[in-house]
């Protein structure tokens, strides 16, 4: 530095040595008090829909499930206080109408795989709890398989659905989407719905409690259709499922949504 003059070395010396004060903070506050920034993973969107009578009543239990991996990159651990899935209704002449279905059931991934038409057994064979609130250490990751259940008094049937999955941080209480589908609930796929089948969806890059919600609270008038859609009439007080190819209803007393 023999062409520079004194004072530039003196600036030259502290410039370096902010820099480096600079690389030695961001690297304590990384590795001691950065706070909570989940990374997810998730797997494709599943959905099964159970139909429901009591007595004069019906109604149906959408049953979508997601496996989900959130990753803990920070130095402090994080806790995961919601998960919700937020449908939105695009051909509806709602302004930025929505459905919030909340995650509600932990289940067994490797015997969710044997899923069958008998909601209530195998419902009790997959699931490992109710929907909890769960930690996530630094530096580790941990993958859950959920379900998010709701009651739908009449079918919703669009052929556009906007689907986004969306994870809250008990640090701030905000929202955060983690995964988005493009979904489509038409006719004929309730048709093959109600027969017991599932409908999968892939997940869509997105850059960005029990029970559910929905943004004006009386929607579903406006998301369905009261017909055609296959149906038998049950004469039985209990509730059941309520497959239209079903010989004979399986008894069972059933929570609504």
């Amino acid at each position: 530095m023999d062409w520079l003059t004194p004072s530039q070395v003196a600036v030259a010396s502290a410039l370096i040595a902010l820099g480096a004060l600079t690389v030695s903070l961001v690297t304590l506050w990384k590795t001691h008090f950065a706070r909570f920034n989940p990374l997810c993973t998730v797997g494709g969107l599943g959905l099964r829909v159970f139909p429901i009578r009591s007595e004069k009543d019906r109604w149906y239990i959408p049953s979508f499930d997601v496996q989900l991996s959130v990753t803990n990159n920070a130095a402090s651990p994080g806790v995961v206080q919601g998960l919700r899935l937020a449908l939105h209704y695009p051909s509806l002449p709602i302004p930025n109408n929505r459905e919030f279905i909340y995650a509600r059931f932990e289940v067994d991934p490797l015997k969710f795989k044997r899923a069958d038409r008998n909601r209530f057994a195998w419902l009790d064979e997959v699931k490992i709890g109710d929907w909890a609130a769960f930690h996530v250490l630094p530096r580790q990751a941990v993958s859950k398989h959920f379900l998010f259940e709701a009651r739908w008094d009449d079918p919703v049937v669009q052929d556009d659905v906007d689907c986004t999955l969306e994870l809250q941080i008990a640090a701030t209480g905000h929202w955060i989407s983690v995964a988005s589908w493009k979904l489509s609930f038409g006719q004929r796929l309730w048709s093959t719905l109600l027969s017991g089948r599932k409908a999968v969806w892939s997940t869509a890059a997105d850059p960005g409690g029990p029970g559910s919600e929905t943004i004006p609270a009386d929607l579903h008038k406006y998301t369905g259709t009261r017909g055609p859609v296959p149906d038998e009439t049950f004469v039985m007080s209990p509730s059941y499922l309520d497959y239209p190819d079903s010989d004979k209803p399986t008894e069972r007393a059933l929570e609504d949504g």
